[in-house]
Order: structure tokens, then C-alpha cells, then sequence
């Protein structure tokens, strides 16, 4: 429920008020525990892991990431061609062992709408610090455990309703009194926590490197295609044919994903994994029969297949822009025909003055707004312009001789 708010008379009610709040004020705000209790947790993460990781800054907090962090290697890095997976580590500080504290799930997990499955995001890590007496303790946690633990119901999740009972959010919820029972030990030491976390990201460095899935990318959606063009003003059949373009490039990306991606796996082995020596001056590739097979998995007809229809979708694409392009134009030329035949009745039939006509047309955004594309049109619009000015010129001179002749 919100708060509500009320002016104050004047000054007087407002020095009864100060004192009130000013006399009774307390030592310290409960909503201080929180602040204090994440400056504490990141102060004790960066003691842990600042001599083993660059820590880096972003001034939004993000991916629930308190601190970003990557392995030292100047050989791998941001920039580089093959950079080195990034860490992102968010940390959490408990007063008391059987405090809840909750994770949003998006940190977690991601939904995969090309296998329609749930999947884990690596290289999320969660630090958890507590105190056991007067000792600093704290647990490392890699998503993948926490994971494992949530299928195993050591710890638990949660979901947040709205007042109209739609799901807000899910969150996973954790308790430092589970994790010692579930890991039998009070703490992890620091050593572990490095070692775990430099194990992850080695892997996961790796895994981005082969996997299919972080190859392809996500499969293309109409609605992803909406809100990226949505400031284009394109049409609906527009936003269609760019979509029914982009997945048929994911179709073909995907389709040669399995024989590219081990063609970069090669490149990392070892030359004695690639080939065995069996006479001299003699190689034989043990490999090859693995790269053939997976050549073959590509269809190559299906492939070609693919090749076709992205065409297809290309020239219909430039042909439906082109159509809808000159009917706009066509629009706006009839638009401005029947506009010049309107005002021309208009003054043939006397019903207004030529300068009220004038003015019809000042305040008429057609032709401010849109400019003819036909050169007939554009004649014609002319023309128009030109006759009433002559009109307007020869009933304001009429008007000038009456007057005079008046006088």
C-alpha cells in the first residue's frame, strides 16, 4: 500500500513535525542493513578474489552482477579475436545462518525457444558471506550447482504474485544453514573459490567456442523483428518478409553449424589428437573420416534448398517494398486529385470567397505534408497554385477599384 502524502500548512505546523521526527530519531535505520550488508559482502569478495582476476567496473548492476570478472591473460583479451569469457558474480552478506536470500531466476537460466527447454547460464557464480563467531566464512557457488541443489530440493523457490494473481517474479531461495548441511563443511576457504571459478570459466570458454547453441544464436521471432524496426513505419507484410529472410539465414547457419564448429575444434587440438604417423614422410589424418561424416550430416541438397528459398524471400522482399512504395505514391497523387476537383467546385460555386478558399488550403496539411510523386500530379498541383493566385490578385484589385470609385 503507498504512502500518502499531505501538504503541510505552514511553517509552524511544520516545526511541530521537525521536532517530533528530529527528537524521536533513531541511532540507526533498518534500511541501512542491507546497504552496509552489500558493501560488507563486496568488500570480503574483492579480498578473495582480487589477486587471482581482474575485476571490472559497470556502473548498472545487471544480470544480477555485483562484479564482473575475468581470468589475467592479456593474450585473451576483451578486444581480441577470441576474448576470454567474462564471470559475473553476484554477492550476497547474511547476518544470521537461517536468513532466506532469494536469486531472480532470469539470472539462472535462460529459455531456449529453438529446443524449447530450459538452459543454464554459465559463468554466473554466488558468494555468500557470513560470519561464524568472530571468523569470516563464505560459500562459492557455481549456477550449475545451484541448479543440481534446486533438483534435489536443497534449497527452494518461490513465486511472486501480483494483485491479479499473474506471476511477477520466480525466485530461487537460499539458506546458509543448507549449504553446510548439504556441502559438510561450515565454509569454503578461498583457494577453493578461485580454483572453482577459474575451472568454470576455462569450461565455459570452451563450451562458447564448439557449442552449436552459442554459435546460431537465438532463432529469429516476428516480434523480435517488430520492436527492432518498430521506428521504420514499415507494414505488416514488411515486418513478415524481413522475418521470413532472417530465418531462413538461421536454417542455414544452423544447418552448418555441426561441420564449422569442429572444424574450429580441430584447430585447437593437439597435432598428435590429428594425425599418426605410420611410416616415414607418411601422415595419416585420423580425423577424417569424423570430417567426412559430419560434411555429409550437412545435406548439402538441403542445404541448397535453403539457399533457394532465402532468395525467394530476398526478391519478394524488394519487390513487396517497391509495390508498397508506388502505392503509397498513387494514394497521395488521387488524395491531391480530389482535393484540386473539390476546391475547384467549391469556387465554382460561389459559396466561399476566393481568399476563404485560400485559407481552406493553407490549413489543408496535404500539401504541406505530401509532395506528388507523378510528374502529371505535380503539373496539375501547380497549375492549381498558379490559377487562384491569379484569382485572389484579380478580386482583391476588383475590391480596390469599387473602393476608390466609392471615395
Amino acid at each position: 500500500m503507498k504512502n500518502k502524502t499531505v501538504d503541510v500548512i505552514d511553517f509552524t505546523e511544520f516545526e511541530t513535525i521537525a521536532k517530533k521526527i528530529l527528537i524521536n530519531r533513531k541511532n540507526h535505520e533498518s534500511w541501512l542493513n542491507s546497504i552496509e550488508n552489500g558493501i560488507k559482502g563486496e568488500r570480503r569478495t574483492r579480498k578473495i578474489i582480487g589477486n587471482e582476476f581482474w575485476i571490472l567496473d559497470r556502473d548498472v548492476d545487471i544480470n544480477g552482477g555485483d562484479l564482473i570478472i575475468q581470468r589475467k591473460n592479456l593474450k585473451g583479451d576483451i578486444l581480441s579475436i577470441d576474448p576470454l569469457e567474462l564471470g559475473i558474480i553476484q554477492v550476497k552478506f547474511v547476518q544470521k545462518v537461517i536468513t532466506p536470500m532469494e536469486i531472480d531466476v532470469k539470472y539462472l537460466f535462460e529459455w531456449d525457444t529453438t529446443e524449447d527447454s530450459l538452459i543454464l547460464l554459465e559463468g554466473f557464480f554466488l558468494l555468500v558471506h557470513f560470519d561464524i563467531e568472530d571468523k569470516e566464512a563464505f560459500y562459492c557457488l557455481t549456477s550449475k550447482e545451484i541448479k543440481k541443489m534446486l533438483e534435489n530440493k536443497v534449497i527452494s523457490s518461490k513465486k511472486i504474485l501480483r494483485d491479479n494473481g499473474d506471476i511477477k517474479k520466480l525466485n530461487v531461495v537460499i539458506h546458509v544453514k543448507k549449504l553446510q548441511e548439504y556441502f559438510g563443511v561450515e565454509s569454503h576457504n578461498p583457494q577453493e573459490a578461485i580454483t572453482k571459478i577459474n575451472e568454470e570459466l576455462k569450461e565455459l570458454d570452451y563450451t562458447k567456442s564448439v557449442s552449436k547453441r552459442f554459435f546460431v544464436g537465438r532463432r529469429p521471432s516476428l516480434e523480435t523483428v517488430q520492436k527492432e524496426y518498430e521506428h521504420e513505419g514499415y507494414t505488416q507484410d514488411l515486418y513478415k518478409s524481413i522475418f521470413n529472410i532472417q530465418q531462413e539465414i538461421y536454417d542455414i547457419l544452423f544447418q552448418s553449424a555441426d561441420f564449422v564448429l569442429y572444424l574450429k575444434d580441430l584447430l585447437r587440438l593437439h597435432p598428435s589428437e590429428v594425425i599418426s604417423v605410420y611410416e616415414k614422410d607418411f601422415a595419416h589424418i585420423k580425423l577424417l573420416g569424423d570430417l567426412k561424416e559430419r560434411l555429409n550430416k550437412i545435406e548439402l541438397k538441403k542445404l541448397e534448398e535453403y539457399f533457394h528459398t532465402l532468395k525467394t524471400q530476398l526478391d519478394s522482399f524488394e519487390d513487396s517494398r517497391t509495390i508498397s512504395y508506388v502505392d503509397g505514391m498513387v494514394q497521395c497523387d488521387s488524395t491531391i486529385e480530389v482535393i484540386i476537383s473539390q476546391y475547384e467546385e467549391l469556387i465554382k460555386e460561389g459559396k466561399y470567397t476566393v481568399v476563404q478558399i485560400w485559407e481552406l488550403i493553407r490549413e489543408h496539411e496535404v500539401f504541406e505534408s505530401i509532395q506528388p510523386n507523378n510528374p502529371a500530379i505535380i503539373s496539375q498541383l501547380a497549375d492549381f497554385k498558379k490559377r487562384l493566385y491569379i484569382m485572389i490578385k484579380e478580386e482583391l484589385e476588383s475590391d480596390f477599384m469599387e473602393t476608390a470609385e466609392l471615395e
